[in-house]
């Protein structure tokens, strides 16, 4: 049962790690688009 609890927190872990990459990523196209605007 240890082994799934981890597995479990694991795939949590990675689930966050995803969001906040993508967050950077985003954040970056969008600061990329508002210097190419002005």
């Amino acid at each position: 049962s240890a082994l799934t609890e981890k597995s479990e927190l694991f795939s949590n872990v990675l689930l966050i790690v995803a969001l906040g990459e993508g967050i950077a990523i985003y954040g970056l196209i969008v600061a990329i688009l508002i210097i190419i605007m002005i």
